[in-house]
């Protein structure tokens, strides 16, 4: 989908990955973000996040899905 206010494509599973990341290696606010960004999300999208934020991760980075 495509966002009215900002034209750029909204990806919340993405968005869920990158901000789990950032929360994992101590930034706050984007804990907070991926929280916000959790609550919104439908079981598959949540299930998705956390299977590729986690190959990500187990790959040493080198497996990063876009």
């Amino acid at each position: 989908t495509v966002s009215s206010r900002s034209r750029a494509p909204r990806d919340v599973v993405m968005a869920h990955i990158w901000l789990e990341l950032a929360a994992a290696h101590g930034d706050a606010d984007a804990a907070k973000k991926r929280d916000i960004i959790a609550a919104k999300m439908n079981p598959d999208e949540s299930e998705n996040a956390l299977m590729l934020g986690h190959l990500c991760e187990t790959s040493g980075y080198k497996t990063v899905i876009f």
